[in-house]
């Protein structure tokens, strides 16, 4: 068994890198409980290593594989998606966890389990080399499921609507990814959360689309809310570290009134409730077109340009700054 040498754990932040876009596979997180992330036999040539972010632990599990990055950056990429998931939360969300890399022949894909050690699998295309690895989400992601309490299966689509939408807003404050990526995410792939024909609400309608990218929109339509409500002063993220603070994670089974007041309780506003009301059990149309003018967001061809006149412009500019 090969052990990561100490030197590594002391690993500081690494310059900022522009990733390129690469189109995206859906996710999953099936949030089933597990003890943990790592095989009971481990191969020979195994890597291992520990590292530490705030107070809390994360065990990294490298497996071996042909691969082009080198153990030192796949754990200062593991080091700097672990930190900026802390620095988004207040803290990282649990005190211990597990992140397994597997080399594969295709990257894209990645899972979260709860239990009493929470543990992400990540598999790394094996072809990436270290600019590629800090152009990846998926890691992002799942590590963004840390802060959320398992929920019911028909609560589902806000686990990964969730994560979905603050990816890119985490890679964008570490300087991964710029604003124009942000939002020319969400400008284009936001209406595959839109309610079709037959649609019965987010709880009732466990669709791809209104999985990942209607519980995306739910969270949008919130963080707008709140940022407008109180001029910026306060955000969805405040709401979240609420949660966090509260003892919520995906260490635990909550229900989704409780998750949702948790963070209500800590803007000191009726958001996120009424607002999931509103839109469990009913289509719930929403005027994209009209939020993305008030946003200050539009297309011209592949490019994303922004209209700094428009009435929400600075709240588009606090939430992707």
């Amino acid at each position: 068994m090969q052990l990561l040498v100490p030197a590594l754990l002391a690993l500081t932040a690494v310059s900022c890198l522009s990733p390129a876009r690469a189109d995206r596979a859906p996710r999953e997180s099936d949030g089933m409980p597990r003890a943990d992330g790592i095989p009971e036999a481990l191969p020979g040539d195994t890597a291992l290593a520990e590292l530490r972010i705030g107070d809390a632990t994360v065990e990294v599990t490298i497996l071996p594989g042909p691969r082009e990055v080198s153990d030192a950056d796949l754990l200062e990429f593991v080091r700097r998606c672990a930190t900026e998931v802390a620095d988004f939360y207040g803290r990282f969300p649990v005190d211990r966890a597990t992140v397994q890399v597997r080399p594969s022949r295709r990257g894209g894909y990645g899972r979260a389990r709860g239990g009493d050690v929470p543990s992400v699998m990540y598999l790394l295309d094996r072809d990436d080399d270290r600019p590629e690895l800090f152009g990846d989400w998926v890691l992002v992601h799942e590590l963004l499921h840390f802060g959320c309490p398992l929920l019911e299966r028909r609560h589902h689509w806000f686990e990964e609507g969730l994560a979905t939408y603050l990816e890119p807003i985490v890679r964008r404050r570490a300087g991964w990814i710029s604003a124009e990526d942000v939002w020319g995410e969400f400008r284009t792939r936001m209406a595959n959360g839109l309610p079709g024909e037959g649609d019965r609400g987010l709880d009732h309608t466990p669709t791809w689309g209104r999985t990942y990218w209607g519980g995306a929109l739910f969270c949008l339509l919130a963080d707008v809310e709140i940022r407008e409500r109180t001029d910026n002063a306060s955000s969805l993220r405040d709401g979240l570290r609420g949660i966090v603070d509260a003892g919520g994670s995906i260490e635990r089974s909550w229900s989704m009134e409780r998750t949702l007041s948790a963070a209500d309780r800590a803007l000191g506003l009726d958001v996120l409730v009424p607002m999931w009301e509103a839109m469990r059990a009913d289509p719930h149309p929403v005027d994209l077109d009209a939020l993305w003018e008030r946003l200050g967001i539009r297309l011209s061809g592949d490019r994303v340009e922004f209209d700094d006149d428009a009435p929400l412009a600075h709240v588009r500019r606090a939430i992707a700054q």
